[in-house]
């Protein structure tokens, strides 16, 4: 008998990527029992069956006594602590709790992956319960939470039926109407002026000091508070409030948008108002970014950092906020 048994003798190799330890130790004793295999030989089947690397574990912990001389229990736990070892409960616990529904995850998937997370938590009796109330606090919509916690005498078979009928009733819903199953958030900014170089130079201001980017006009205006000179006509205003008509032809040139007495291409003018061209013109002031923070246990409203140089205070502020603090040189 027991050679028949041998004979006909099948269980697939462990393989710790695809399965458990303890899980394939289960799949083998009923094969042990399927084909009544005697005791004495059960030894010589997990050691063949385990495969060659589990093999060579068991080989390495068990040096210089060869595997052949334990017993089939043995073998058993040594190589349960080495690939399950005991987890902390405490740990698994918060791992379950902290478990929600991903975007993408089914509810039988979601359900499962709870379950999954809760083998050792050692909930008890209480583990229907416990994977219930997470299953209902971790759901993406918000609607079928809102009926399953309006819903008595709620057990976790009835709420992950009643979970999956409504997802299902939902993706329906939205494919008689023509809308998609997911639906992705879109972020909305206010586009602002952009500047770009007419020519290859760039613009300069008071003794030499290079102005780039779209900041170059604000930060000229800052340092040399004076008006300006605008490119289309030559008055002392901004492009903006310019009212020459666009399709002025200038005599010059023949370019339209400007006179010829501030025509580019007759004498070199340095002033970052002709040479910036303006694609979006937009007039409206821009309001700074400021945010309140709390120091020396007073709050304070603070711009936020322009990427200037230096951080500056009124001597005011100075004096009322911060009298706790002595000025210091600078340099």
């Amino acid at each position: 008998m027991a050679s028949n048994a041998v004979q006909t003798f099948t269980v697939d190799t462990f393989d710790p990527a695809s399965t458990t330890w303890s899980r394939w130790v289960k799949r083998l004793e009923g094969a042990f029992k399927v084909f009544k295999t005697e005791e004495e030989i059960k030894v010589f089947c997990i050691l063949h069956y385990m495969g060659a690397n589990t093999y060579d574990i068991l080989c390495d912990k068990l040096a210089p006594i060869e595997p052949e001389t334990k017993s089939y229990k043995e073998i058993v736990e040594l190589l349960q602590n080495f690939y399950s070892p005991a987890p902390l409960e405490i740990a698994e616990i918060f791992r379950f709790q902290s478990r929600k529904q991903w975007e993408t995850e089914s509810i039988q998937e979601y359900c499962h992956a709870l379950q999954k997370l809760s083998i050792n938590c050692k909930f008890g009796a209480y583990l229907n319960n416990a994977v219930r109330n997470q299953f209902v606090f971790g759901l993406q919509s918000k609607r079928i939470q809102a009926r399953l916690l309006e819903t008595k005498d709620l057990t976790l078979e009835k709420a992950l039926e009643l979970a999956s009928s409504m997802d299902i009733t939902e993706k329906d819903v939205k494919e008689l109407h023509g809308e998609p199953n997911s639906v992705h958030a879109v972020t909305t900014t206010r586009r602002k002026p952009q500047f770009t170089h007419k020519s290859d130079h760039t613009a300069s201001g008071p003794q030499g000091k290079k102005l780039h980017g779209r900041n170059g006009y604000n930060r000229y205006k800052a340092i040399n508070n004076t008006t300006f000179s605008c490119f289309r006509c030559g008055g002392s205003h901004l492009a903006t409030k310019c009212t020459l008509d666009r399709n002025t032809l200038c005599s010059s040139c023949g370019v339209k948008g400007h006179l010829r007495k501030v025509c580019m291409k007759n004498k070199q003018v340095n002033n970052v108002e002709e040479i910036l061209q303006i694609k979006s013109e937009d007039t409206e002031y821009r309001a700074k970014y400021k945010i309140i923070l709390q120091v020396e246990n007073e709050e304070i409203n603070f711009e936020v950092d322009s990427g200037s140089a230096v951080t500056l205070i009124d001597r005011f502020n100075l004096l009322y906020w911060m009298k706790r603090y002595s000025k210091r040189d600078m340099f």
